[in-house]
């Protein structure tokens, strides 16, 4: 069965959106890290000298937020790619359909502009 475009976007513009919101919550995070740990103003990055310890904080504040979106609520609706890899991964597989995958994109993308033009 084919699924049109208007089709997509009437069932899943709640998946695309929080798409856009995991991605986007994840960039934010990873630009607030990046922030305390990098940034010698920072009483954080003051706390722990050792640049490798900071990496290694800096990981792991990551990988928790990361498993937070995913198993969030909204992360196990949308699946939670966050990445349009993933998503072109879950295409090739037969798990998504064309129009979904493309939709799904453009949401990680924005969201990825929009996180990140929010630290500048």
């Amino acid at each position: 069965m084919s699924t049109t475009l208007t089709q997509s976007v009437r069932r899943h513009w709640p998946e695309y959106l929080i798409e856009a919101w995991a991605l986007g919550t994840f960039m934010v995070a990873g630009g607030l890290t990046a922030t305390l740990l990098g940034s010698s103003a920072s009483p954080v990055s003051r706390a722990l000298p050792d640049p490798m310890l900071r990496n290694v904080v800096a990981g792991i504040a990551m990988g928790l937020t990361a498993i937070a979106i995913i198993h969030s609520a909204w992360g196990k609706r949308s699946g939670a790619h966050m990445n349009p890899a993933v998503t072109l991964a879950f295409l090739r597989l037969g798990k998504v359909r064309g129009w979904d995958a493309l939709f799904f994109i453009i949401a990680q993308v924005a969201a990825e502009r929009s996180g990140c033009c929010w630290w500048r």
